[in-house]
């Protein structure tokens, strides 16, 4: 980790060049760090990990973040298995940008490149008005998702998804899934596909994070709407319940 932002907030880092990095900024890993600006960077990942975004915002609290008009190249070795982290192989859950369940974040205008994920949303949010945005975005050879979300009320427009990428996949069951109530609008999708999965799994809901049962199986209750999809769209492949 080049910077670790703990119990910051409202600072912005704009125009940095950054090479042979895995997360050039972490932030929020143990105290509030909010509404910081992350613009105009040019990062250069070396190797990934586990969690591990150029930019990673951590969970609950780092809202307020924005993400925007930045060039983010991932690691040059290979993806590899999830839990695989031998030499010479990059974690599969390496992402751009990484984000976990916070709501009010712009990720905006961003060209991302090379990463197994391209923008990997973990883990649910629990608000109902929670101005998460994904917009704009050129995301391409990534070789797990471009996008892979388990958000709830998230904006996702006018993105392209390149060549030789992964699918745009909502509420994987890794822990608290999502993935309800999006909206997908105006994306250029033109390869990896759209995936909605009817993965399910228990949730733990704040404030005491008790747990209970995801009354909402799979990704349900999302708009799609005015896309341009190359290859396939599966909603709920291999699953016959009502959703």
């Amino acid at each position: 980790t080049l910077i670790n932002l703990d119990n910051k907030s409202y600072w912005t880092f704009d125009g940095l060049k950054i090479i042979n990095t895995s997360r050039a900024f972490l932030v929020g890993e143990d105290t509030t760090s909010t509404n910081n600006t992350f613009q105009n960077l040019d990062i250069t990942m070396s190797i990934g990990g586990d969690n591990h975004g150029a930019i990673t915002l951590g969970g609950i609290a780092t809202e307020g973040a924005k993400v925007h008009n930045n060039k983010i190249v991932g690691p040059p070795a290979p993806s590899c298995l999830i839990s695989n982290n031998a030499p010479g192989c990059t974690h599969g859950n390496t992402a751009g940008v990484f984000v976990g369940r916070i709501e009010n974040v712009t990720i905006t205008n961003n060209e991302i490149s090379r990463a197994p994920i391209g923008i990997y949303y973990k883990h649910t949010n629990f608000g109902s008005g929670t101005n998460i945005r994904i917009a704009n975005n050129y995301i391409y050879d990534t070789s797990r998702n471009s996008i892979q979300l388990n958000s709830r009320y998230a904006v996702v427009e006018n993105n392209i998804i390149g060549l030789n990428s992964g699918s745009l996949l909502f509420a994987e069951a890794n822990g608290n899934s999502g993935g309800d109530y999006n909206t997908v609008i105006h994306n250029t999708i033109l390869s990896g596909g759209l995936s909605l999965p009817y993965e399910t799994q228990d949730l733990r809901f704040p404030p005491l994070y008790t747990l209970v049962p995801d009354t909402m199986p799979g990704s349900i209750r999302n708009i799609i709407k005015d896309n341009i999809i190359v290859p396939s769209m599966s909603i709920h492949l291999y699953q016959s319940n009502p959703h």
